[in-house]
């Protein structure tokens, strides 16, 4: 069994270490930006570039079978994580994930459909998938779209 011990480190080397770490992690994102970016087919990774006519056409037809509500929530998460133990690198962790739900409301029920794949393609199967689980007898005419980002810490 290896004997380990713990040294002091001076204040310097310790600022200099943190300095480095801090240079990974920030330079982390851009480094698997060029990753992502030589993949062959020259779209976004995240597929999130909806014009507000798609998402229109989806809303409409998440209300094509009736509804008083719809709504669409895409979503693409990038997760790093580093983790260091005395001063050294121990792992790494790189994650993306993304998807699009569809709900729709329709008096006391509720349509969701998912899809992993955000495509215009996907989105509109959910949309539809929505619709019929939440249908009814009155169809409502969607409202004007507006973009509204979360983010979460």
């Amino acid at each position: 069994m290896e004997k380990q011990t713990v040294r002091d480190i001076p204040r310097r080397k310790f600022l200099e270490m943190s300095m480095k770490g801090g240079l990974l992690i920030a330079a982390t994102p851009a480094l698997m930006t060029q990753l992502i970016s030589c993949r062959s087919g020259g779209r976004p990774l995240s597929g999130i570039d909806m014009d507000k006519d798609i998402l229109s056409k989806i809303i409409s037809k998440a209300l094509e079978k009736g509804g008083d509500f719809a709504d669409v929530y895409l979503e693409n998460r990038i997760s790093r994580q580093i983790v260091m133990e005395e001063s050294r690198f121990k792992s790494g962790l790189y994650g993306i994930s993304q998807g699009a739900g569809v709900r729709v409301i329709s008096g006391n029920k509720t349509g969701y459909a998912y899809t992993d794949e955000i495509t215009r393609e996907k989105l509109l199967r959910a949309a539809e998938v929505a619709s019929y689980v939440a249908r009814n007898g009155t169809r409502i005419k969607p409202v004007n779209i507006s973009e509204k980002n979360i983010l979460r810490l």
